[in-house]
Formats: C-alpha cells, sequence, structure tokens
C-alpha cells in the first residue's frame, strides 16, 4: 500500500500535461518495437529475387501484433487509471492519440466536421516547438499574371506567424515554383513547375533562411541551361529528386531535342557527378529515391509510343517501374500496363511501394492522354505481389507515406474522368480502415507534417489555398494562399 500511495502522491505532483505526452511517446516506443509489418532485412527488399516468401512469416506477424495491441492497451490502461486527476470541478479527458479505427473502409462520405467555409485562426504552437515539428517553407502567390518577385516566408503552422526568408523572380508567364525538402532538413531544393532548366538561387536572403539551406539547379556545377549551347550542346536536366539525405540529387540528363541520355546523380555543393546509362529503349522519369539512399526509383515505357503528334499512327506504349541501383546493379523492372500511366512512393522502411495506376481515357494514347481512372496498390518488394486499397468504382492519386510507415495519405473520390465528391483520406499500411479527413475538389497530393500528426492540403483546384487538418480527424483549417509549400 504504501509504494501505491507513493505512485499516486507522484502522479497529483506531476503536470498533467506532461502525463498524456508520456502516454504518446510510449506508444511511439511500443511501435518502434513492434512494427505494423517486418521490417526489412539488411540486404534491401528491392536487391532480393522474387520467390514466394516462407509459410509462416503471416503468423508471426499477427502473433508479434496481438502482443503489440495487447502491451499497448494494458499501458494505456494503466495511465489513464492513474492519470484520472481532479483538477477544480471535473475530470480531465485524454485527447485521442490513437490512430483512425482500422476496421473503417474507403467511403466518400465525410468522417469528419466539413470544412470551414472562411478562414479560422488555427491551433497556438506547443511549447517544444512549431506545431507539426517543424515550419512550412511557402511563397506568396497572387495569380499567373503577376510579374513581381515572390515573397519568401517560413509559416508556422499554428499561428500563421510568416518569417520572410527571401525572394524568387516572377515573370510574364509566371507560375509556381516547387520546394523539395530532404528527410534530415538539410536542404530546400527549389524548382519551377513549367521550367525544367536551372532556377535562380533565393535572391535577397534574410539570416533566417540560412538555417534552411536553400540550393537550386543553379547551385549545381554540372547542371546547365537550355541555351547553353556552348557547354552541353543545349543539354539540361529534368525530374530532379532530394536525395533523403540532402547531399544528391538524381536527375534525368535530357539532350536538345528533348529525348533523355542518361541518368545523373549530382553532389549538392560539389562537382561530382555519377552517369548511369540508360537500357536499351526505356525513356525514364525519376520519381523518389529508396529510404537508403542505395537506389532510385523510376517510371518509364518499354516500348515507348513512337507518334509525335496525336494525329500520327500511335504505336504500343507499356509503362514500368524501375530500381535503379547506383552500385552499377542491372536495373529491375516491375509490372507492365499497356497505354496506361504509372507512379509510386517508396515506403520507410523500403519494402513496398504505393503505386499509382492511371488509364488513359478513352480514345487517347499515351504519353499524350489527359488521366482518366487512378487506382492504388501496395507493392511488395519481396515477393512482388500487389495489393489493391481502392475499387474500380472508386478513383485515388498522390499517394503519401507518414514518416514513420504506419499510414499513407492520399486524395480520393468517385470513379470518373474529373474527381467528384472528392477528399483527403488516409488509409493504414496494409491497406486497410481508410478514413477521410476533409472534402476537396483538388488532386494534389497532401503534405504530412514531420511529426505526422498534421496534413496539409489544397481543398480547390481552381485556388491555391492551403488547409491543414489533424491526421486523426477534426476540423480542418485555413492556413493560407500559396504558390507552393513544404513541410
Amino acid at each position: 500500500m504504501d509504494d501505491l500511495r507513493d505512485r499516486f502522491a507522484t502522479l497529483d505532483r506531476m503536470p498533467v500535461p506532461d502525463v498524456w505526452r508520456d502516454v504518446e511517446r510510449r506508444l511511439e516506443a511500443l511501435g518502434t518495437a513492434v512494427p505494423i509489418k517486418p521490417l526489412a532485412t539488411v540486404q534491401p527488399a528491392w536487391r532480393r529475387p522474387i520467390t514466394d516468401g516462407p509459410s509462416g512469416s503471416a503468423d508471426v506477424t499477427r502473433r508479434r501484433h496481438r502482443v503489440g495491441l495487447l502491451a499497448a492497451a494494458a499501458l494505456i490502461a494503466a495511465l489513464l487509471i492513474g492519470g484520472a486527476i481532479v483538477v477544480g470541478s471535473g475530470l480531465i479527458r485524454l485527447t485521442s492519440v490513437v490512430p483512425p479505427s482500422p476496421d473503417a473502409s474507403f467511403s466518400t462520405a465525410p468522417t469528419s466536421p466539413a470544412p470551414a467555409t472562411s478562414p479560422s485562426p488555427l491551433p497556438s504552437t506547443s511549447p517544444t516547438g512549431p506545431l507539426g515539428g517543424g515550419v512550412i517553407v511557402a511563397h506568396d502567390w497572387e495569380g499567373e499574371s503577376h510579374q513581381g518577385p515572390y515573397k519568401v516566408y517560413a509559416v508556422d503552422a499554428g499561428t500563421g506567424a510568416q518569417t520572410l526568408l527571401g525572394t524568387l523572380p516572377g515573370g510574364r508567364s509566371a507560375s509556381p515554383y516547387i520546394f523539395q525538402r530532404d528527410s534530415q532538413a538539410k536542404h530546400v531544393l527549389i524548382l519551377r513547375s513549367d521550367v525544367q532548366g536551372p532556377i535562380s538561387s533565393l535572391g535577397s536572403p534574410t539570416d533566417a533562411s540560412r538555417t534552411l539551406g536553400f540550393i537550386a539547379s543553379s547551385d549545381v556545377a554540372w547542371i546547365a541551361d537550355r541555351a547553353d549551347s556552348a557547354n552541353l550542346n543545349g543539354a539540361y536536366g529534368e525530374w530532379y529528386q532530394l536525395s533523403p539525405d540532402g547531399d544528391r540529387i538524381a536527375a534525368v540528363h535530357v539532350e536538345v531535342f528533348d529525348r533523355p541520355t542518361e541518368l545523373v546523380i549530382l553532389e549538392v555543393g560539389g562537382s561530382g557527378v555519377q552517369k548511369i546509362p540508360l537500357p536499351a529503349g526505356v525513356t525514364p522519369f525519376v520519381r523518389s529515391w529508396s529510404p537508403d539512399g542505395s537506389a532510385i526509383l523510376a517510371t518509364g515505357c518499354r516500348p515507348c509510343n513512337k507518334a509525335e503528334t496525336p494525329s500520327e499512327h500511335q504505336t504500343a506504349d507499356h509503362s514500368h517501374l524501375y530500381i535503379v541501383p547506383l552500385d552499377g546493379s542491372p536495373w529491375r523492372e516491375l509490372l507492365d500496363v499497356d497505354n496506361a500511366y504509372l507512379d509510386a512512393t517508396w515506403s520507410p522502411d523500403g519494402s513496398t511501394l504505393a503505386v499509382l495506376h492511371g488509364a488513359c481515357v478513352f480514345g487517347a494514347h499515351m504519353p499524350r492522354c489527359p488521366p482518366g481512372h487512378e487506382s492504388l496498390s501496395l507493392l511488395t518488394l519481396s515477393d512482388g505481389t500487389e495489393r489493391p486499397i481502392t475499387t474500380e468504382t472508386e478513383t485515388a492519386g498522390g499517394p503519401v507515406w507518414s514518416h514513420d510507415g504506419r499510414r499513407i495519405a492520399f486524395v480520393g473520390g468517385k470513379a470518373g474522368e474529373i474527381l467528384q465528391d472528392g477528399g483527403i483520406f488516409v488509409v493504414n499500411a496494409d491497406g486497410s480502415g481508410a478514413v477521410k479527413l476533409a472534402d476537396t475538389s483538388s488532386s494534389t497530393p497532401p503534405i504530412w507534417s514531420p511529426d505526422g500528426r498534421w496534413l496539409l492540403y489544397r481543398n480547390d483546384s481552381q485556388t491555391l489555398d492551403w488547409w491543414i487538418v489533424s491526421s486523426d480527424g477534426g476540423a480542418p483549417r485555413h492556413l493560407g494562399t500559396y504558390g507552393s509549400v513544404a513541410w
């Protein structure tokens, strides 16, 4: 009894918010110890041949998962019993820290309050730092006719407060810039949505910008401008992707007639270049890096439609996914779809790809077809199995993994040539339990906060208004109007 009194006395002296943060920390630690899926072995999964897995592996995973759930339930129950501390006239109610229920099904009906119709203040920041675990990088937007420079800000997601970082040039045919951030938050890569050539560095940088490590393609010595015929005969780079560690950039080297010639890996802040030849007949597009930085994921066609215009005779076009090892090993070709397009993102543990299948509308041909029905699936790299997330009556796109690999966010809706009854969804890493968080008419992929608790998204295809919503559900709140954002 004395030991029990001491424990309750300790809880009485503990500030209430720390109790719940302790719950979250313990759950996160438990989730790391008992993952939803087995972690990849020391040998990367994308290098292993496709073979049938051991028959008992699924049973072992299920047993570990059950043990993890029981342990988590016991931990929460114990802390709730000790945490029912009376303050004032009532009990403190614990805000949910548990992900959405896995037994919910993918439905376009909203399961949370509809978005607010007018801007409203965002939640205040926590004492430990900005809401979401980091600032948002964004540039202002006054429309495509705006010719002046764009102001670049660091935005606090909790308060909406802006800190000026510098400027980017506008122009008569202005369009939003694109920001890429690495998983280590070392660099911010600046790109343009309408130009694949070099982009100028951040202009008039403030002291606040120096901690974010801004880089532009013009900062990488190898990249030449499309018009720089004296240097590389008009060659330039396309499909830039910043590596997870922020130290390298993958790109497609394209010659003056827009034909890809090789893949290149460029050193940030240096002159080192690794050149990777293309397999015969492959036209690649860089999509992402493997989590360990040892390979890149590309999409491409083989064979490719040889027609130069829609009016010419169309030839066969088959899309594939390619895993490109950086150690010189042969490329690995995955999937084969006829007259359709593929995209994919790598899970944080490297074991799975979230795959987007996009069909051309009837009568159209790759590579110049408007997107038709889009569907999502999960592709396990160890054995090549593919499991659908969406059905034939649903359309979905823009899959993005949470940083811990436990959930995937995407844009979903009813099947059709345009997004109908669209929304922002989250689904468990195994494809189960899709939950709608907010409405949207935009197909722009959502963006996870660094701590995985919030999602940033566009709610209208016609505007560049950005909104924020909790990944556990709740009322979305307006962040602001920005040309591009990165968290």
